[in-house]
């Protein structure tokens, strides 16, 4: 796939060469727009934002309507891949505001409310999560765009969990499970499961650890750090909850090593922002200096962006290296703890 990409952003290189060439502004936003989503695939989402602004005013130059609402709909896309929701949010209602009074826009507002929904929850604003995710049910309902459908099930799960609502919450991850099972999406399938199983350890800790390890070999396989992470501290909770000692440590170290390179993808996602935020100083600094006029300030001035940018890397690498250092330690204390806890349970049950 790597090799694959490459060779897709030498022939955009190449279709930009002949964009330039012939004038033609369409062909060149459509190029940035494509080598925006490869550097996605590529996970280089600060290259795929340059890219997708490049594009958006290219559009905006022309009077694009709909290639500008593609480009706020990808730039906010990107910003949610990286956990900075507050900057997906403001591309997304832009989005929203573009498409007031326009008909015959099939499920697309569906999907923007419920992109629009994941941010507020993640935020913390439920109520606003709440109203965005029910407004984009009715329309993916309405337009029968299941898969999508289905997600914002998952959502309102995962919201309703985190108001306390249970009863709620298992309805919607039945649906949402049994929705993906029909589209034949085994691995949305398979996390809706998990939850179905997470939701069952509050009454019943053995179905609880039936349904996990029912699933446990293919969620292994084809799951990611969160979800590896999410079934060891279901199976370490239930077998804890049976008085499983022996299987509840071994359960309870698959979740601290799946859960210490879940933390690590954090922090890389937090690099990721901070990259971005340089990106956008470091922009806005290089329009300043276009209207200089003495070329060795500007030397000077780059110079300096260029250190601080360095500086606030190795800054950064610098802190993750100490956090995982100290998290290791953290570790040990509680795996030590926990073997305190397991050994005075078990001599209270004798």
């Amino acid at each position: 796939m790597q090799g694959v990409n490459t060779v897709a952003l030498q022939a955009y290189m190449d279709a930009e060469s002949v964009a330039r060439s012939m004038g033609d502004s369409s062909r060149l936003a459509s190029v940035y727009a494509n080598r925006g989503n490869v550097h996605v695939q590529l996970n280089s989402y600060v290259e795929a934002t340059r890219h997708f602004s490049e594009a958006l005013e290219i559009h905006r130059q022309r009077g694009d309507v709909k290639g500008q609402r593609n480009m706020q709909m990808a730039l906010g896309n990107v910003f949610t891949l990286i956990d900075h929701f507050d900057l997906a949010k403001v591309q997304y209602e832009m989005v929203l505001k573009g498409i007031e009074g326009e008909s015959d826009t099939g499920y697309f507002p569906g999907l923007l409310k419920l992109n629009m929904g994941w941010c507020e929850f993640k935020l913390g604003n439920f109520d606003e999560a709440s109203e965005l995710y029910l407004s984009s049910l009715e329309i993916l309902e309405r337009e029968e765009a299941v898969f999508f459908l289905a997600g914002c099930y998952g959502n309102l799960s995962a919201l309703r969990q985190e108001q306390g609502r249970m009863r709620e919450a298992m309805q919607h991850a039945i649906t949402c499970t049994e929705l993906y099972g029909d589209l034949g999406a085994r691995g949305d399938e398979l996390y809706g499961l998990l939850t179905i199983a997470d939701l069952t350890l509050l009454f019943d800790p053995a179905e609880a650890l039936r349904l996990a390890q029912d699933i446990q070999g293919e969620l292994l396989k084809e799951s990611d750090y969160q979800s590896k992470s999410e079934l060891y501290l279901l199976l370490y909770q239930a077998f804890k909850e049976l008085g499983d000692e022996p299987n509840a440590l071994e359960m309870h170290e698959a979740f601290v090593l799946y859960d210490d390179s879940l933390q690590t993808e954090k922090h890389r996602l937090a690099v990721l922002r901070a990259a971005y935020e340089k990106d956008v100083e470091h922009q806005l600094q290089a329009v300043q200096w276009e209207g200089e006029q003495e070329q060795s300030r500007q030397e000077i001035k780059q110079l300096k962006t260029l250190l601080a940018l360095v500086l606030g890397f190795l800054l950064v690498i610098g802190i993750l290296i100490t956090y995982i250092v100290n998290i290791q330690k953290r570790h040990r204390a509680r795996r030590d703890d926990l073997k305190a806890q397991i050994e005075e349970l078990h001599m209270r049950r004798e």
